[in-house]
């Protein structure tokens, strides 16, 4: 969610790829987030979607 919401952000499709990278690294090894929980800068909608996906995977695989 966390890499969704810097994307729906404009800040993974900056010109300086480099940037990108060190964006990228911030959110997978230091957890920053660009948005408030529970969607991290993600747009409401797709945030839904996204948790709605990971419960009903969540249900799946306790069967």
């Amino acid at each position: 969610m966390k890499m969704a919401g810097a994307y729906q952000k404009g800040l993974l499709s900056s010109p300086h790829a480099i940037l990108n990278y060190n964006l990228i690294g911030s959110v997978l090894f230091f957890g920053n987030s660009y948005g408030p929980a529970p969607y991290y800068g993600e747009e409401p909608y797709s945030g839904r979607r996204i948790l709605e996906g990971i419960k009903a995977g969540e249900k799946e695989n306790n069967k």
